[in-house]
């Protein structure tokens, strides 16, 4: 059985695309199975966050992939690897233990991804194979740890502006109310935010007062 090895361009496709669609895509793209894009993905030292672990279950589920998964090998199928240890594809090419990818990108750096709603959004790497989104990691850097249930905006509604000043924290309440406004005219959009802007303000003071 022929072995049709990856390419440095699919390599490539992979590691840029790994964390921002989901495997099927991928496999789908480049006309593999999901199972073969996930080993690869291994392979590379890629790993999913369990947030995106998450939002490609639901993708799946939107999809219909527990009832029908084409891109998976058919039940009684048997893997040509069946049995067999130790083998390599190409010796002089793959990593060795403990080697790096040359373009492995080193912690601190600021990616910039695009998801599939057409946002784009910049990512910093933590650790190796970890990454999270920049401006949720600079608000915990200066304000500590997120609460369950709130959500880090921009001011200024633009997602590459990430400085401190421009973060706020938020309820998903809130963001949906803000989201919702849309359809009202300028000044009563105005009047909406501003209350509440109030409203978070005396809470706040609220809580201090009773601390």
């Amino acid at each position: 059985m022929k072995v049709r090895r990856y390419s440095p361009t699919e390599d490539q496709y992979i590691r840029k695309h790994f964390a921002d669609i989901t495997l099927s895509d991928i496999g789908r793209y480049l006309g593999r199975t999901v199972g073969s894009i996930h080993c690869r993905a291994a392979i590379l030292g890629l790993k999913l966050t369990d947030e995106q672990r998450l939002r490609n279950y639901k993708i799946g589920l939107s999809r219909g992939w527990h009832k029908d998964n084409k891109g998976a090998f058919p039940k009684g199928h048997t893997p040509w690897n069946k049995g067999v240890k130790g083998i390599h594809l190409s010796p002089t090419t793959e990593f060795k233990k403990g080697e790096l990818p040359y373009n492995t990108k080193q912690d601190g750096y600021i990616s910039i991804r695009k998801y599939t709603s057409g946002k784009s959004y910049k990512f910093i790497r933590i650790a190796n194979a970890k990454w999270q989104l920049y401006h949720r990691y600079l608000y915990q850097q200066k304000h500590g740890k997120i609460p369950s249930g709130m959500m880090i905006i921009f001011k200024d509604g633009n997602q590459m502006n990430c400085v401190i000043e421009n973060l706020q924290m938020i309820t998903y309440t809130e963001n949906m109310d803000r989201n919702s406004i849309q359809q009202y005219p300028d000044e009563l959009r105005n009047i909406i935010l501003l209350k509440g802007s109030l409203t978070r303000r005396i809470n706040k003071l609220n809580q201090n007062h009773g601390q």
